[in-house]
């Protein structure tokens, strides 16, 4: 059964229209890459989130992956006009556990696809793109799976999930092997 809720709300992980405000993910994750190299943040929102605990300054260097990702960010952001308010001290992001979880930053990608009705068996859902990451949920049969982040480099046989449980985000991380013909409908 397709629940149209379901797809809103899997479509909506890309869409700003259907009341989701991708830019303060964009800006967590851009964050976040600058964060794992040292980053001292003085923002106030930048030091509420991130604390600066084991910073080593402002000029830190980025790997060639870390530094495409914050390219496709930045520009993400300047097409969609974010403008974060970093005066704040607190994100709007209700999901600050499972982002800081990710082994391997992602971003909000321009495109989302949704898996409507798992029908496969349990999936573990893991903090990384390697067998032995720590589990951190588990897609039942009858979730809603939606994908759609952006991240380098590539991982394949893995793809970086959001699962939906009852129509309301249940976690989000790496599954590996998935059967997308295991889906009882499609949105995206």
């Amino acid at each position: 059964m397709i629940r149209p809720a379901a797809a809103l709300i899997a479509l909506s992980l890309a869409s700003p229209a259907l009341g989701y405000d991708e830019c303060d993910d964009l800006w967590f994750a851009r964050n976040l890459v600058f964060d794992r190299a040292g980053y001292c943040f003085a923002s106030p929102l930048g030091r509420a989130v991130f604390d600066n605990t084991g910073c080593t300054g402002t000029g830190v260097a980025l790997s060639p992956d870390a530094a495409r990702l914050v390219a496709y960010v930045r520009a993400r952001e300047a097409a969609l006009g974010c403008a974060v308010d970093t005066t704040r001290t607190a994100p709007d992001l209700d999901r600050l556990d499972l982002l800081f979880a990710q082994e391997v930053v992602t971003a909000p990608g321009e495109d989302a696809s949704g898996c409507l009705g798992w029908t496969g068996a349990p999936l573990d859902v893991l903090a990384g793109p390697r067998t032995d990451a720590p589990v951190l949920a588990r897609v039942a049969p009858g979730d809603d799976i939606a994908t759609g982040t952006v991240y380098f480099p590539d991982h394949p046989g893995w793809a970086h999930i959001s699962v939906f449980r009852a129509d309301r985000f249940h976690a989000m991380g790496w599954v590996r092997d998935v059967d997308w013909s295991l889906c009882a409908g499609s949105a995206g």
